[in-house]
């Protein structure tokens, strides 16, 4: 029945941008609410973060050892297995050993509540299948390292707790820090990353500013953002699309895509929601490399004004394409505009650049190559987990 429902609303077109724009209204008005909270909170540094790490450690009595690289244990806790087979996992296994969790069922990653936010039942299933394959890992050789994308809706501060008490540092990465529903109490829980933060002894976030955030909770967190892997996402040498985008539908996604084809623009789009379905890990990866452009979106969920880092960040300069996406502060500070990549902040900017670069293969060349020598240069997962590792302590120093 509510399938039924959202698949009518999406044929009204009227309904459909009404719906949206209180999505995206309620969003920023959470959003308000949680900046308000956390306005006094002082940022805090990466190295910060790490000394408070160590120190969360040295009260558990566990003690690190760096090693060469290839001999870690690790174990990787997913969220989404097409996303981790992007590069993400290959990057950690440059590392040593990694096993990854699976659901009851057997299935990659978590089960996830359907219709409520908080079910018992669901968490509870979850941290039992957890503690029970850490503890089957620990048999084949003991843990370096817990991480994963972990949030309280979908496991307990107890379980992840009772594996920290094995000795094992717990590391959660979070993707999505300014989602206010991930901040805010529902049901008397913070549902994201900051609910398990007691028991986890860094977080690791793609949004600088709640760095600071965490540290007011308590919790250690440093910047951490995405990367790509070369050996995915590289030049095919042939292109089958002009412009590509690669995500769900929804919100601004649609609104843009529409108006870029009214204007006779050649936008193929993929992802849940669209008619031509979605694309997995590898898939993603062909297609970036055979495309000219790929088209970014950088908002958070329903919002116009609110963004975020994405993988899509790393994985279409690697790929060779033009990367043309939002005007987004943090890629900013990752990337030089129109050196690097193009960015717009109207789906009208956004056209008049895509024409552009689809009429000069010059220019569009000249950007998408100095942008593959960035991410080549800085933004791979391998490099991402050696620092990572380094400043723990957990990886010699080659």
């Amino acid at each position: 029945m509510r399938r039924t429902a959202i698949a009518s609303l999406r044929r009204n077109p009227l309904a459909y941008r009404a719906n949206a724009a209180v999505k995206s209204w309620l969003l920023e008005s959470r959003r308000r609410r949680l900046l308000r909270r956390y306005a006094s909170a002082v940022p805090v540094s990466d190295a910060d973060a790490f000394a408070a790490m160590r120190a969360r450690l040295a009260e558990r009595g566990v003690r690190l050892r760096a090693q060469s690289r290839g001999a870690l244990n690790l174990f990787w806790v997913g969220a989404n297995e097409s996303q981790d087979n992007g590069g993400l996992l290959r990057g950690l296994s440059l590392f040593g050993r990694v096993e990854v969790f699976r659901s009851a069922a057997g299935r990659y990653g978590p089960r996830y509540p359907v219709g409520s936010p908080v079910d018992p039942a669901v968490v509870a299933q979850n941290d039992a299948a957890l503690e029970a394959q850490v503890a089957a890992a620990q048999q084949r050789g003991p843990l370096d390292a817990l991480l994963g994308q972990m949030w309280r809706y979908v496991y307990s501060p107890e379980a992840l707790g009772r594996i920290a008490a094995l000795g094992i540092p717990m590391i959660n990465i979070s993707m999505d820090d300014r989602l206010p529903e991930l901040w805010l109490e529902r049901r008397g829980l913070r549902l994201g990353a900051v609910g398990l933060g007691r028991v986890t002894d860094l977080v690791l976030t793609t949004s600088p500013e709640t760095r600071a955030w965490y540290r007011t909770e308590g919790v250690p967190a440093a910047y951490f953002p995405l990367a790509s892997d070369p050996t995915l996402f590289s030049p095919s040498g042939e292109y089958r699309y002009d412009v590509l985008f690669v995500g769900s539908r929804y919100g601004y996604r649609e609104r843009l895509v529409r108006t870029l084809r009214r204007r006779e623009i050649p936008v193929t789009v993929y992802g849940p929601g669209w008619p031509d379905g979605s694309l997995d890990g590898p898939q993603v990866a062909r297609a970036f490399s055979s495309a000219r452009i790929v088209l970014g979106v950088g908002t958070v969920a329903h919002t116009s004004h609110t963004y975020t880092l994405k993988l899509r960040d790393f994985d279409a300069p690697m790929s060779g394409a033009l990367y043309v996406t939002h005007r987004n502060p943090d890629l900013l500070a990752l990337y030089r505009e129109d050196q690097e990549i193009v960015c717009y902040e109207s789906a009208d900017e956004c056209a008049r650049k895509l024409k552009h670069y689809l009429s000069n293969e010059a220019d569009r060349l000249r950007i998408a190559t100095a942008g593959r020598e960035r991410a080549r240069a800085d933004y791979t997962w391998e490099a991402r987990f050696a620092d990572l590792f380094h400043r723990i302590g957990l990886l010699a120093a080659d």
